[in-house]
């Protein structure tokens, strides 16, 4: 049988990014037969046996067509939250809308970003005016953030055999994340995907930094695979992780 896999086609050698471009490469690697797609012209559905990778309407849209469940967005999972070193709920914006009616300026340290479609607009500081939050309605569902001050980003790969970092590649300061980036592996471990991306930081909200988690990132839409040495493994342990999500209702 013929194994196939679906890559997002664009300008860089054909594909939509390096991350693309490197897991094209190593599913053919591994004996996989690659059809590049364009939003305009997407695969209507595909087996469970068929990866996806891409933007992240893309895959949503073939997700949701194939499987017809929700496209799972998870930001910041529950067992993580401690690592976020910030209050994360979820609220409306019509909540935010009245909570500034009726305190103007409350909600200005308030981050949100979209609960359900993480593309419905650009996370951000919360600004009842500004035009992409305008033409929600007032249920619509967000993750609203404390507004803190990270560092410099480190961009954490997990596969199925765990963390996957390089310290010797990186700064002390990013060096010092990876024993803090394993603890929130072994925190969400029998709950999360089998491969996926975490971004952490160092952050300085009080007299003494902390590391916190940025936000959890899926394989499947991800930049910078091509940093990985194994972009195809990842992908194909992400895809089938959101395969059981949506059959079981749970990853793994």
């Amino acid at each position: 049988m013929t194994l196939t896999a679906y890559v997002q086609a664009g300008t860089l050698d054909g594909y939509l990014s390096r991350s693309c471009y490197a897991v094209a490469r190593d599913l053919a690697r591994m004996g996989y037969r690659i059809r590049p797609f364009t939003p305009g012209n997407q695969p209507l559905t595909v087996s469970p046996d068929t990866p996806v990778k891409g933007c992240t309407a893309c895959v949503k849209a073939i997700y949701e067509r194939t499987f017809n469940r929700p496209y799972p967005n998870v930001d910041i999972p529950a067992p993580l939250k401690p690592f976020a070193r910030r209050k994360v709920w979820q609220t409306t914006l019509g909540a935010l809308r009245a909570q500034e009616r009726a305190q103007p300026r409350s909600t200005r340290d308030v981050f949100v970003k979209p609960l359900i479609d993480p593309k419905a607009f650009k996370g951000g500081p919360f600004d009842h005016r500004a035009p992409e939050l305008m033409y929600h309605p007032d249920d619509y569902p967000i993750l609203a953030q404390e507004r803190i001050r990270f560092g410099p980003e480190l961009r954490i790969f997990v596969g199925p055999r765990g963390v996957q970092a390089q310290p010797s590649l990186l700064d002390r300061q990013h060096r010092e994340l990876i024993p803090h980036a394993r603890a929130m592996y072994h925190a969400w471990k029998d709950r999360a995907p089998k491969a996926y991306v975490m971004d952490i930081a160092w952050t300085y909200h009080t007299l003494a930094r902390q590391p916190a988690l940025v936000e959890v990132n899926s394989i499947l839409t991800a930049g910078n695979l091509d940093d990985t040495r194994n972009p195809g493994e990842l992908t194909l342990a992400a895809w089938k992780s959101y395969v059981h999500y949506a059959e079981h209702g749970r990853f793994r």
